[in-house]
C-alpha cells in the first residue's frame, strides 16, 4: 500500500504529491486517480448535502492523509439553522470508502481511523438541539393534522417571538410544489428545497451553497431545482451501492429529479412576522419551529454578536404583509 501526504487547492483542484511512497506512481496512475477522486467527490460529498438538511456544506476537499486509490473527500459543514458562523460550530471530516469493500466510513482529515458520523462532526460535545430537532422536524413531515400543532399554535409562538430574535422554521407545505409555483404564491427568497420527506432512511434535500462538487450552484432560487437535477444527471446505476450507504437509491434520487416537486423549505434565523404570513398561506400545511434566538450581527472579525431588531417594513422579502394591530 502505498500513502501519500496530498494537499489540494480548492480553487485549483489540484493534486500536490508530498510524502513518503514505497514507490512514485506513474503520471498515467495520478491522473487515473485524480479522476476517479473527483468522481468519488461528486458522488459522496453531494449525498452528504443530500441527506444532511440540518447541515451547511461550506467547504470541500481532499483530506491531507490517504492512502493511493483510496476513495476519499473532505466537507467542511456547519449548522444550516444559522446564518453566520459561530466560532467552534463547525468541522472537517473525511468521508472514505474502503477499497475492499465499498463501505463508507467517517474519519478526521488526517487520521484514517473510523468514527461514528456523529462523533467525527461533534467531537467530545452532543449532537445540538437544533440538529435534532430539524432532523426529527423533517421526519415529522407528511404527519396528519392532528398529530401536529395546530397553526393557532404556532402563531402564538412565532407572536411571543417579538423583532428581537430569528426564527428558524421548516415550512412544510400543503401539498408538493415546484419552485415556480411557490414563487406564485408571493415568496420567493427559498434557497433550499426538500424533494422528498424522510419517510425512506433519508430525506432528499438541496440548497444552492457553490462548493468544490457543485461549482454551478449559485445560491439562487429560480436555478435550484436544475442544480439538483445537473448532479443526479452524473449518476449511474452504478452508483446505488454506494448511495445506499447514505439512505438514497440512484431510482429514487431520478424519479425525484424528474418530478421537481418540493415539500418544503427551512427559513434560517427569519423575520417572525414574515413566517406568521407564511403560516396563513393556504398551501402551507404549518411551519415546524426549530429554535428562536436573539438577532446577531456579527463584527468583521466575526466573534462579537451585536443584537438588532427586525425594521418595521411593510415589505418583507418579496411577501406583503399588513401590519398587526399591537406593532
Amino acid at each position: 500500500m502505498r500513502l501519500v501526504l496530498i494537499a489540494a487547492s480548492a480553487m485549483a483542484g489540484a493534486l500536490l504529491l508530498g510524502a513518503c511512497t514505497t514507490s512514485e506512481p506513474s503520471a498515467e496512475e495520478l491522473e487515473q486517480d485524480t479522476a476517479q477522486l473527483r468522481r468519488y467527490g461528486y458522488v459522496v460529498a453531494n449525498a452528504f448535502r443530500a441527506t444532511h438538511p440540518e447541515y451547511a456544506v461550506h467547504g470541500e476537499n481532499f483530506p491531507a492523509l490517504r492512502s493511493f486509490g483510496e476513495p476519499a473527500v473532505e466537507v467542511a459543514v456547519r449548522p444550516s439553522w444559522r446564518i453566520d458562523p459561530v466560532a467552534n460550530d463547525h468541522a472537517t471530516v473525511a468521508i472514505r470508502q474502503n477499497s475492499d469493500t465499498g463501505q463508507i466510513y467517517f474519519s478526521h482529515s488526517a487520521d484514517r481511523t473510523p468514527m461514528e458520523e456523529s462523533a467525527a462532526i461533534h467531537g467530545s460535545t452532543p449532537i445540538p438541539g437544533e440538529a435534532f430537532s430539524l432532523r426529527s422536524a423533517v421526519r415529522r413531515m407528511g404527519s396528519p393534522l392532528n398529530s401536529i400543532s395546530s397553526k393557532q399554535e404556532i402563531h402564538r409562538i412565532l407572536s411571543g417571538a417579538g423583532r428581537a430574535k430569528g426564527v428558524t422554521a421548516l415550512v412544510e407545505l400543503e401539498t408538493p410544489m415546484t419552485a415556480e409555483q411557490i414563487r406564485d404564491k408571493g415568496y420567493i427568497t427559498f434557497t433550499n428545497a426538500l424533494f422528498e420527506p424522510a419517510a425512506e432512511p433519508a430525506p432528499v434535500y438541496w440548497d444552492s451553497r457553490s462548493t468544490m462538487f457543485c461549482r454551478a450552484c449559485s445560491g439562487d432560487s429560480h436555478a435550484l431545482t436544475e442544480e439538483f437535477r445537473s448532479w443526479v444527471s452524473t449518476l449511474t446505476p452504478d452508483d446505488d451501492s454506494t448511495l445506499r450507504q447514505f439512505g438514497l437509491t440512484y431510482d429514487r434520487l431520478t424519479k425525484a429529479s424528474s418530478a421537481g416537486k418540493i415539500y418544503g423549505y427551512i427559513e434560517a434565523e427569519s423575520n417572525p412576522i414574515l413566517l406568521r404570513e407564511i403560516l396563513k398561506k393556504s398551501h402551507v400545511k404549518t411551519i415546524h419551529v426549530i429554535g428562536i434566538n436573539k438577532n446577531c450581527e456579527l463584527d468583521e472579525d466575526g466573534r462579537t454578536c451585536h443584537s438588532f431588531l427586525w425594521p418595521k417594513s411593510t415589505q418583507l422579502n418579496g411577501l406583503t404583509y399588513r401590519k398587526l394591530d399591537n406593532e
